[in-house]
């Protein structure tokens, strides 16, 4: 194998050896011409530099003498011992031994081998090494080496991750021998990689055990950014498992698992509750939505409405598909009345929120009673007669219709003493302990 170059480089390499896993070596002691041969991944092409002190020369050459070796398995026998089994295919020149070539990414050490399998030892429990395999032939043939394979030393295998409880998720893996205690870890996902409700927010979550190979944590209604003992509600995670040993040290973390916790219910409430009287049987509720990456009880599908008259114990609700910030009218209510309101959310999986605390709004004063419409219409009757009559009369009418006005009006002001309450907005007890129930449907 020859390279030809300016001023007479041109010689023979032989005395081929490798010195690296892309790198082979070869000299010719006649004209003093040493060279390099660099491969690419695959082995079937070099590039060939030659040099006698004077000048350089460049080749590529095609490689297809050897069959390249195959990789079968890799185990871990032991902590920091490696067991590698290889074939060799068919065809090509013959083999006349193998070197193995692993590393770390930082120091790369070599093995020459006669037969396809021996065992590594290497120096740490927590690297991750890179093994390849090269094949040795008589010259002219230059060797060829196997495709690179990946073993992660002494890291947890078969983890299993159980998210299917609302409220905890467990998670279980292989025993590791030598090992003292283990570590999950748990990494929110960003970006599109996020299948839960807030893509850009980080959060992270850890748990310990101790000798057992299971461990569980807990999922909560309101996780904040710097709580990390518990997971949030409808988010993915990236699950690892981390064994330690007193003897050995830390292991690599093992192959992440995804997870997305289930939407539940949650602590969190709709803000700015406000409510304002329209008419005597018309009241107006006003609320503001929660923030997306605040809906820990999952995707909010619709509010609900809940209002009582304190007079009764009777409680209604009143459910709409209304989004982030929304209002509703609830009518058909009785005059000068109070009324206690609270709004709570619902998720996809129906899923009802805790309700915000209740405001109090009272209906304005109307005329209900079949007494009182009487009154005003033997009032206004009377007041006619009296304009036929004369300027008495039509003040004996006047009177009539007032003392009947005056005197449902002092009934609302008794009212309004005995509950010390004005018309407007006022704080009353939580509904959430109401016992009884009527859901009305808008």
């Amino acid at each position: 194998m020859s390279v030809t170059g300016p001023h007479g480089a041109v010689s023979p390499l032989s005395n081929i050896h490798a010195v690296g896993p892309q790198r082979w070596m070869g000299n010719d002691s006649y004209s003093g011409v040493t060279g390099t041969l660099e491969g690419a991944d695959d082995g079937d092409t070099y590039n060939c530099t030659a040099s006698n002190g004077v000048s350089s020369a460049t080749d590529s050459i095609a490689i297809g003498a050897v069959s390249k070796p195959v990789i079968e398995s890799l185990e871990r026998v032991s902590p920091t011992v490696v067991r590698v089994e290889w074939s060799q295919p068919p065809g090509g020149a013959a083999v006349t031994g193998y070197v193995v070539f692993y590393y770390d990414g930082s120091v790369t050490r070599n093995k020459s081998i006669p037969s396809t399998s021996t065992e590594i030892t290497v120096s740490s429990a927590t690297s991750i090494y890179v093994i390849s395999v090269m094949a040795l032939s008589e010259e002219p043939f230059l060797p060829r080496r196997s495709a690179w394979e990946t073993i992660t030393l002494w890291s947890p295998e078969g983890v299993v991750v159980d998210g299917s409880e609302r409220t905890s998720v467990r998670v279980s893996w292989e025993a590791v021998d030598d090992a003292d205690y283990y570590t999950v870890s748990f990494s929110a996902a960003v970006g599109d990689d996020q299948e839960g409700l807030c893509r850009d927010d980080s959060h992270s979550a850890n748990v310990t055990v101790i000798d057992v190979p299971t461990a569980s944590i807990t999922v909560g209604e309101d996780v904040g950014s710097n709580d990390t003992s518990s997971l949030r509600a409808y988010t993915t995670y990236s699950v690892t498992v981390v064994a330690f040993s007193d003897k050995w040290g830390k292991t690599v973390g093992s192959e992440a698992t995804r997870l997305t916790t289930l939407q539940r219910g949650s602590a969190a409430v709709p803000g700015r509750v406000n409510g304002s009287y329209l008419s005597s049987t018309v009241i107006s509720v006003q609320w503001s939505g929660l923030s997306p990456c605040r809906l820990v009880n999952g995707v909010i599908v619709r509010y609900r409405v809940q209002y009582r008259a304190q007079s009764s114990g009777l409680v209604k609700e009143v459910t709409g598909n209304w989004s982030s910030g929304a209002e509703t009218e609830l009518s058909g209510l009785t005059p000068s009345t109070n009324y206690s309101i609270a709004v709570a959310a619902v998720n996809e999986q129906g899923d009802v929120g805790v309700y915000s605390h209740p405001v109090t709004v009272m209906t304005l004063p109307g005329s209900t009673s079949k007494e009182s419409r009487k009154s005003v219409i033997i009032g206004a009757t009377m007041a006619c007669i009296g304009i036929v009559l004369g300027f008495s009369g039509a003040v004996i009418g006047c009177l009539f219709y007032n003392r009947s006005s005056l005197s449902k009006q002092r009934v609302n002001t008794k009212v309004n003493t005995e509950d010390n309450q004005a018309y407007g907005v006022h704080e009353t007890p939580n509904p959430n302990e109401s016992s009884t129930e009527e859901t009305k449907d808008e």
